[in-house]
C-alpha cells in the first residue's frame, strides 16, 4: 500500500491531504461527543441526586413526624381512659386530643383510634367510624407483635384494604401496666402521597413508592407502576443492576431508613438510542464531505503541479530525441514558469 501510494505524486499528496484533514476531524468528533455525553450526564446524575433527595427527606420527615405523634398518643392517659374504660364523658375530650396531636399532618393524612376488637371509635374522618380491621392478621396483628414500634405496611398485603387506602401505619395503644388496649392507625390516600410529594420532584421523572417485597403502594404515573414494581422485584431477585431497565429510561432507587419503603425515581435517559445515532450520523456526514472536499482540493493541486512537470518531462524527452529547437509555452509566473524559461 505505502508503495503504491509512493508512486504516484497525486496518490501521496491525496492520501496526505486526507490523512491530515480526515483523521483530526474524527479524533475531535469522538472526543467531542464523548467529552459532551459525559458532562450532560454528570449533570443529569446531580440533578436526579437533588430531586431524590428532596422526595426522601419530605417523606422522612413526615414520617419522623408520624412516629413522634404515635408516641404522644401511645401512653396518653386520656386516650387510654377513654379507650380503656369507655368513658363518653371523655370523648370530646379525646377528639380533640386527637385532632390537636395530628393537626401538622391531618392534609396528608387520615388518624383513627381502634378498640382491642378492631372497631374503628375515633376518626379524623367521619367515613371511616365503626369500620372494622382483623386483630388476628394485618396492620393490628403487626402493631401488636411489635408495641414499641410504629409499623408501616402497604394495603397489597392486606385482602380487605379499600381500594382508595395506598398506605397504614400502625401503632399499639398501651395502659398504665403495659397492656395493648387499642391501636393508631395513620391512613393514606393517593391524594395524601400526591400533597405530601408536591414540588419536590420534577415533572419529567416520574416517583414510585414500594413495600418491603417491592410492591408498588404508591406511583405519580399509575399506568407504569405495574412495570416498574415487577421489573424492579425480579432484577433484585436476579441480582442484578437497577439501571437501565429500558433502553430509554433509568431507575434510581433509595431506601427510606428504617421505614421498610423504597423510593423509586424514573427518569428518561438524555442520550437515548436515537440522539447518540443522530449525533454520530451528522459526524459522518461531516466526515464524507470532508473526505469530498479533500479529494475534490487535492486533485485540483496536484493536477496544478503535475501537469507542468509532465510538459517539462515531455520536452526533455523530445531534446534528448535531438529536437533542440524544443520550447515550452507558458503563461505561469511562478516557479514553474521560471523553470520553463530557463529550460527554452
Amino acid at each position: 500500500m505505502r508503495n503504491y501510494i509512493k508512486r504516484s505524486f497525486k496518490r501521496e499528496l491525496m492520501f496526505s491531504f486526507i490523512l491530515v484533514a480526515i483523521l483530526p476531524l474524527l479524533i475531535c468528533s469522538f472526543l467531542m461527543i464523548q467529552l459532551f455525553r459525559t458532562k450532560i450526564e454528570m449533570d443529569h446524575q446531580a440533578e436526579i441526586a437533588v430531586g431524590l433527595s428532596r422526595v426522601e427527606n419530605s417523606l422522612s420527615v413526615f414520617f419522623d413526624k408520624l412516629d413522634l405523634i404515635s408516641r404522644e398518643l401511645n401512653r396518653n392517659e386520656l386516650v387510654v381512659q377513654t379507650l380503656y374504660e369507655k368513658n363518653e364523658e371523655n370523648r370530646n375530650k379525646t377528639y380533640q386530643a386527637l385532632y390537636a396531636s395530628t393537626s401538622e399532618l391531618r392534609s396528608v393524612a387520615q388518624f383513627e383510634l381502634y378498640s382491642i376488637g378492631g372497631v374503628c371509635k375515633y376518626s379524623t374522618s367521619t367515613r371511616a367510624l365503626n369500620t372494622k380491621l382483623p386483630t388476628y392478621s394485618g396492620i393490628l396483628k403487626a402493631a401488636a407483635d411489635q408495641p414499641d414500634k410504629l409499623v408501616i405496611r402497604g394495603v397489597n398485603e392486606y385482602t380487605n384494604a379499600s381500594k382508595d387506602i395506598l398506605l397504614r401505619s400502625a401503632r399499639t395503644i398501651i395502659d398504665n401496666a403495659g397492656n395493648c388496649i387499642g391501636y393508631l392507625v395513620v391512613v393514606m390516600k393517593s391524594a395524601d402521597f400526591e400533597n405530601l410529594l408536591e414540588d419536590t420532584y420534577s415533572p419529567r421523572d416520574s416517583i414510585v413508592i414500594l413495600d418491603r417485597q417491592w410492591h408498588t403502594i404508591f406511583s405519580t404515573e399509575a399506568e407504569k407502576e405495574k412495570l416498574i414494581g415487577s421489573v424492579l422485584r425480579e432484577r433484585i431477585i436476579k441480582g442484578e443492576e437497577l439501571k437501565d431497565l429500558s433502553r430509554e429510561n433509568n431507575f434510581y432507587v433509595s431506601p427510606l431508613g428504617s421505614t421498610g419503603l423504597f423510593i423509586v425515581l424514573q427518569r428518561d435517559e438524555i442520550f437515548t438510542t436515537d440522539i447518540s445515532k443522530t449525533m454520530y450520523s451528522v459526524c459522518a456526514v461531516m466526515t464524507i464531505l470532508s473526505l469530498a472536499l479533500c479529494i475534490g482540493v487535492s486533485v485540483k493541486i496536484s493536477n496544478n503541479l503535475v501537469k507542468p512537470i509532465h510538459t517539462i518531462s515531455d520536452a526533455m524527452h523530445e531534446v534528448e530525441e535531438g529536437y533542440l529547437d524544443t520550447r515550452i509555452e507558458t503563461e505561469r509566473i511562478d516557479e514553474f514558469g521560471g523553470l520553463a524559461i530557463k529550460f527554452n
